[in-house]
């Protein structure tokens, strides 16, 4: 079973290769700020698949970062954003290992916001989350 520190080295790797190939045939323009933009987004898609398991690396980030961001929301007057925040954290206690988490909808939905802000870091985050499905040879469409 990878780990993972694997999931990561390979998900920049792959990113890596997508940033040759493109240098290559130019389909996006990457700036030298883009690209360290981009090395978090890769070393957390690359390991987001696993926010399933309760003591993961993800699982432990996310759950960190809503805290903070449900503490905000409370200060700041938005308690249903808190509270819906709240809820998503606990429905990821019913959630099952390699279940709906490892699938391509859910890399498409996880990457989308990205789309919004920069279509590129879309692809890479689909990328990260993708080859992290790959190395667990554990790809669904659902």
């Amino acid at each position: 079973m990878p780990n993972a520190r694997l999931h990561q080295i390979i998900g920049i790797l792959l990113v890596v290769i997508f940033l040759a190939l493109n240098y290559i045939v130019p389909v996006f323009s990457f700036s030298v700020i883009d690209i360290i933009l981009l090395i978090p987004i890769i070393l957390f898609y690359s390991i987001l698949p696993d926010i399933d398991i309760a003591s993961s690396r993800s699982r432990r980030m996310v759950t960190a970062a809503s805290l903070v961001i449900i503490l905000a929301c409370f200060w700041l007057d938005k308690k249903w954003l808190g509270i819906s925040i709240s809820v998503a954290l606990l429905l990821l206690e019913l959630v099952k290992h390699r279940t709906f988490i490892h699938s391509i909808t859910t890399a498409l939905v996880f990457s989308l916001p990205f789309w919004f802000y920069n279509p590129k870091f879309f692809v890479v985050a689909l990328v990260s989350y993708l080859s992290h499905l790959a190395l667990d040879r554990e790809v669904k469409l659902f």
